[in-house]
């Protein structure tokens, strides 16, 4: 918990939509201390506000994963709901696009080298094996 607030906080990416957007609403809702990560700042600008702060970043930058890594220090979650695919799935196949179950050693190991050290940074003690 932070020391600040006595809040539980953490990260949520890809939180303007899907997955990430009911996430933050419900820890939100749980009372959680939240920093809202989406690469459209418009898509989460309503969860601003005491509880919940946001950041317009494409994770897949340093400098912004520095950023939340500076958040996240002694947080005690992080969602990794982020996609690098931005494309519906139901038209990825006909852009090129592969499907998760068609994804490739080289598209897996770049979602994993930008996933892991935000994980690790969020929650070192329940990473110690990645």
């Amino acid at each position: 918990m932070s020391a600040q607030s006595g809040r539980r906080r953490g990260v949520v990416t890809g939180a303007g939509s899907g997955i990430g957007k009911a996430v933050v609403r419900r820890l939100l809702r749980e009372g959680g201390e939240v920093l809202a990560v989406d690469l459209r700042g418009e898509a989460i600008a309503e969860f601003a506000g005491p509880q919940c702060q946001v950041l317009a970043a494409d994770v897949t930058d340093a400098e912004a994963r520095k950023r939340i890594e500076d958040w996240a220090d002694g947080a005690d979650w992080l969602v990794n709901s982020a996609g690098i695919v931005d494309t519906p799935m139901q038209d990825a196949v006909r852009e090129g696009v592969a499907p998760m179950r068609g994804i490739s050693l080289g598209e897996w190991d770049t979602v994993r080298t930008k996933s892991v050290p935000l994980a690790r940074a969020a929650s070192p003690d329940e990473c110690a094996g990645l």
